[in-house]
């Protein structure tokens, strides 16, 4: 976690410029598109997100409702108490 905040993680970008890797190419390995960063990993990266993104969107989508669905239960367990 602390790699990907530091941006330590190793893309091609980093890998171009950090060590400043003269044949290093900084192109997505996903799309081919310039600039394969953290950033345009986890948001931006057109070939992950008709798939990727759309599985991470639905996953956290089923743990709010799961969420959302304890908190009402236990509303209304409380309210026949009494």
């Amino acid at each position: 976690m602390f790699a990907i905040q530091d941006q330590v993680v190793l893309t091609n970008n980093y890998e171009k410029v950090i060590p400043k890797n003269p044949i290093a190419i900084d192109k997505c390995r996903k799309c081919g598109s310039k600039g394969e960063t953290i950033q345009r990993i986890s948001n931006g990266c057109a070939q992950l997100v008709t798939s990727e993104y759309e599985s991470r969107h639905d996953a956290v989508g089923k743990i709010l409702h799961q969420e959302i669905m304890k908190c009402t239960v236990r509303e209304r367990e409380r309210e026949r108490e009494y």
